[in-house]
């Protein structure tokens, strides 16, 4: 076999292997968002739809703000207020809201960003990081 043809071969190989591990990753990073969200509902509201909490409401205590927020981001009217009722929804307005301010995913920034906003500040959110957290792992025991 040519230099070349052993080149060409370990390269593709290489590549299935690197493409086989972005996958599991890709999987295992979904299922890390999933259980994040679920930590968070705990947290928030004890997984319990009609919770409220002053403003805040739903099985993520989302807030009038952040329903708003949802619908700049989205450049159109996609969410009512009692939309915030709907645990799909709410996992939805969660998503979008985590696309724009998470881009790149990162678990501790998802739930700093949930807590504090856009704005937030690691000592303001430290507290809510750690009982989110706390939930998340175990949850994934």
């Amino acid at each position: 076999m040519s230099k070349r043809r052993t080149l060409i071969k370990a390269l593709l190989t290489l590549t299935l292997f690197l493409c086989a591990i972005g996958t599991n990753a890709e999987n295992q990073n979904g299922k890390s968002w999933e259980t994040l969200i679920k930590a968070i509902s705990a947290v928030e509201s004890g997984n319990n739809e009609k919770a409220v909490n002053g403003q805040h409401v739903g099985i993520l205590q989302i807030s009038p703000c952040v329903v708003d927020d949802c619908n700049k981001i989205c450049k159109e009217k996609r969410f009512k207020y009692s939309d915030r009722y709907s645990k799909e929804k709410s996992i939805e307005m969660f998503n979008i809201y985590q696309n724009k301010y998470n881009p790149k995913g990162e678990l501790d920034k998802a739930l700093r960003v949930w807590n504090g906003g856009p704005g937030y500040t690691i000592r303001g959110t430290n507290r809510y990081v750690k009982r989110v957290m706390k939930k998340y792992y175990e949850l994934l025991n």
